[in-house]
């Protein structure tokens, strides 16, 4: 070896690491953005569902939910997995964002048309002509929506979140402005339709002004291919994993009725707040940053297995405090009229404390050009959980639908972590060293607060408060005493991100 050679190896390596250290930094800063633009999103969400159920019956939210799924699912058929796609790819990527924007407009004005027309036909098979104007209101949005997708794709694939706050902060502003108005004037269930409408322009425009790629009046056929052959996998996935996660909700709005579905959607809506707010949050994230490191697998599988252990410092503990707070909350806040979702809300908390760590898998596979796994997990899960939901939803209720479908979730969540396991060259004991901690103290936390609940009788405030302060003082201190590096750790991790 020469001694030029042997100079650019040190070399070599210390650039790598440069490199390794500012994509960590970058990543941390998107993850501090992204939280707090979820953040931000989700306590206005939580503080307008309050207030609008205040306003509103049981049955408007069930009639908006049925009209939101089913605009939603057509959605995944105009997404198609474009977006994903130009994430994953390398180099330079303006024909196929070309190509993406073109389809996806092409996608969205078909399928609105197509949804504009079979509303009443839905209606009629949902046993509710109530959601067949929603349905076709709501069908502008594929269009309006659709044509943020690409603009929105961009910023996440160079971990711009700081930008990608703006139109999702602006969005949720504008659906809580418009819906609360709405509803104050006695709009009913138009009150929600609206503000949805209101969201989706508000968003959009706030994209476009906020990323400054431009499209052109060109379209790539080759890279059109290249976008649809990875995207096919993640469209066929998507819509396995819309049927899964909107089957229940179809299920008791069907069978059980809107006001059934009024209380399975608020109590799903809340308990999947650990997952949405954090799991989903830090994918967004991380799949960009994923997809860097393709070639890099030991610093894929550092990065992961810090990823799973934070998101679970966050997400066991609300998820068992869902758990343990639910119901005196319900009881005193919403009243009667919300009491038959206090068992849901208790089943659909081991979901969400599931989900947090289960729902960290799909970047991993899409980063690592496995995204046929995806679609397996999401078909697994849909397999267990169709057959059986009409003989559960009949004899069982809400309670055995939200029983039903966190178990098949728990199933494909063992699979997933198992490929995952495969992938990344992990051992088992990876995953216990990353979540023991964050379980056990999050265990330990919620046992105190039920402690302190039962000495306070009848649900108060003063009972919530005190239960509340017991939960987070013992969760803290377990954390502090069984692991002290996590928060110098953290500490650092933010440090060098402020630098």
């Amino acid at each position: 070896m020469t001694a030029q050679a042997a100079r650019g190896k040190p070399a070599a390596a210390k650039e790598v690491g440069a490199m390794r250290d500012q994509l960590r930094r970058d990543a941390v800063r998107g993850v501090g953005w992204a939280f707090f633009s979820s953040a931000s999103v989700r306590i206005l969400q939580v503080i307008t569902t309050l207030v609008l159920a205040k306003l509103l019956m049981p049955a408007d939210f069930g009639v908006f939910a049925l009209a939101t799924l089913i605009v939603n699912g057509a959605a995944i058929f105009r997404d198609a997995g474009l977006a994903q796609s130009l994430i994953y790819q390398r180099g330079d990527i303006r024909g196929s964002a070309n190509a993406a924007f073109l389809l996806g407009a092409a996608f969205s004005i078909v399928l609105a048309g197509i949804l504009f027309i079979s509303a009443p036909p839905l209606g009629w098979a949902f046993n509710t002509s109530e959601i067949v104007e929603p349905i076709r209101v709501m069908s502008a949005a594929l269009i309006i929506s659709g044509a943020a997708n690409v603009p929105l794709a961009l910023l996440d694939k160079h971990l711009k979140f700081k930008r990608r706050a703006v139109p999702e902060v602006a969005g949720a502003i504008a659906y809580a402005t418009v819906s609360i108005a709405l509803a104050a004037e006695g709009f009913g269930v138009w009150s929600l339709v609206v503000g949805w409408l209101a969201m989706s322009v508000v968003s959009t425009v706030a994209a476009w002004m906020v990323c400054p790629w431009r499209p052109a009046l060109e379209f790539d056929r080759q890279q059109a291919r290249v976008i649809v052959g990875y995207g096919k996998h993640l469209m066929v996935a998507s819509l396995a994993v819309f049927i899964f996660f909107q089957v229940d909700k179809a299920a008791v709005g069907k069978w059980l009725g809107v006001t059934a579905l009024g209380f399975y959607s608020l109590a799903f809506t809340v308990c999947n707040l650990p997952a949405t707010n954090l799991t989903h949050v830090v994918n967004r994230v991380m799949f960009p940053t994923y997809s860097r490191l393709q070639d890099d697998l030991s610093e894929m599988r550092f990065v992961y297995l810090r990823t799973i252990r934070y998101i679970s410092l966050a997400a066991f503990p609300a998820a068992v405090g869902i758990l343990v707070l639910s119901g005196p909350v319900i009881s005193l806040f919403y009243g009667e009229k919300w009491m038959p979702a206090i068992p849901l809300f208790h089943i659909l908390a081991f979901y969400g404390f599931v989900r947090s760590i289960g729902g960290t898998a799909g970047a991993v596979f899409m980063s690592t050009g496995n995204p046929e796994l995806v679609r397996r997990v999401s078909f697994m899960q849909v397999a267990m959980i169709v057959p059986l939901l009409y003989p559960v939803a009949r004899t069982c209720g809400t309670a055995g639908v939200a029983v039903l479908f966190t178990g098949a979730y728990a199933v494909g969540t063992v699979y997933s972590l198992g490929k995952v396991q495969e992938i990344l060259g992990l051992n088992r004991m990876s995953y216990v060293g990353a979540t023991g901690l964050s379980l056990a103290a999050a265990a330990l936390a919620g046992a105190s607060g039920w402690v302190v609940s039962l000495g306070f009788g009848p649900p108060s405030w003063n009972g919530v408060a005190a239960v509340f302060a017991m939960f987070c003082s013992v969760y803290g201190a377990s954390v502090f005493l069984l692991d002290r590096s996590a928060y110098a750790e953290l500490a650092g991790i933010l440090a060098k991100s402020k630098q």
